[in-house]
């Protein structure tokens, strides 16, 4: 008898988990590679599954993200927009943290109820909040996302340099570390996932000049957009970041003459070919494969740091005009061409 009553209890444990997995629309569908996608609609990017841990506070993770207010109307609760939070912005997590549905142009999302330092109170989608952790900036390229703290669990995702993570210190294990973030350039939020924690930087210039950087990036007025960068630069000299933004706000111009052309060689695949010697606002004119001859006629009188790299920029006339930087050039065709 007693071994039939523990029978029908595991079953009814087992229908009850199934049952609470089909009813919660929070839930997400995990993908192939490690990321998530939201089961409920949200305004304009790909959702990602909202943050489940339990904190205080939290982190707004993405550029562009609203405050709202919320209210009931015609028997429902809608979601009204009044002003925007910035990347980074620490706030406070009311109530818990408990979620509260409410309608935003048509779709019913999840929303927390946040206190900002100004004092106000009010609501902010849930899975633009990373909650915990601390604030930190990725330092390098081809930082790869990880499942689980294993190599052999890397998923095909690349966070960009420069993006804004909130990382978890308590779970620091075998050097990989649990972090959160919105990737703009992926459309996807992710969190529960790893990065090696050597690749991230928690120095508060750095973080802050990458958000005013990213600021500046998604800015359309000009002055406002040149405001944010100049306040990088007088603010945070020290920034790993400074040089960069420098190039953008004094990009380089002046250039000596090779005192004869020159032909030197492209050392990599697809290499971008700009219309000015400048990573960020350089626009793409064409790109060159690995062991092109190019004709050279100038150089800029400067080195300038580009991800990590230290090198001047050289002008092509041939096989297309515009700038090419000089970490992808040598002197000798590469071996084998």
């Amino acid at each position: 008898m007693k071994r039939i009553s523990l029978s029908i209890l595991s079953i009814c444990l087992v229908l009850s988990f199934i049952s609470c997995d089909k009813s919660d629309p929070s839930q997400g569908t995990p993908d192939s590679s490690g990321g998530t996608q939201m089961n409920q609609a949200s305004p304009g990017d790909a959702p990602a599954q909202p943050q489940t841990v339990s904190a205080n506070h939290g982190f707004v993770i993405r550029t562009g993200s609203g405050f709202y207010s919320i209210n009931p109307k015609d028997g429902k609760d809608v979601a009204k927009y009044e002003e925007a939070v910035s990347l980074g912005e620490k706030v406070e997590i009311r109530n818990g943290g408990q979620i509260r549905k409410a309608f935003y142009n048509n779709d019913e999302l999840d929303f927390v109820e946040v206190r900002r330092d100004t004092g106000k109170t009010g609501y902010i989608i849930n899975y633009q909040v990373a909650r915990g952790g601390r604030l930190a900036v990725v330092l390098n390229d081809e930082v790869y996302v990880y499942k689980t703290p294993k190599n052999q669990d890397v998923t095909s995702f690349i966070l960009d340099p420069k993006t804004v993570v909130v990382i978890y210190p308590e779970s620091d294990q075998g050097g990989f570390i649990k972090f959160s973030t919105y990737d703009p350039k992926a459309k996807r939020y992710f969190n529960d996932q790893y990065i090696k924690s050597n690749l991230a930087s928690i120095r508060d210039t750095d973080i802050q000049s990458s958000i005013l950087l990213q600021l500046a990036q998604a800015e359309t007025q000009p002055i406002r957009k040149e405001a944010l960068l100049k306040s990088a630069l007088s603010d945070y000299p020290d920034s790993i970041f400074y040089q960069e933004i420098n190039n953008i706000v004094n990009p380089p111009t002046k250039a000596d003459q090779f005192s004869s052309a020159g032909t030197l060689y492209i050392n990599d695949n697809k290499v971008s070919i700009r219309a000015s010697a400048d990573e960020i606002n350089g626009t793409t004119v064409g790109q060159l494969a690995k062991g092109t001859a190019v004709q050279i006629d100038r150089e800029t009188i400067d080195s300038y740091s580009v991800d990590g790299a230290y090198a001047k920029w050289y002008h092509i006339t041939s096989p297309v005009s515009g700038w090419v930087y000089g970490v992808y050039l040598d002197s000798l065709p590469p071996s084998g061409e």
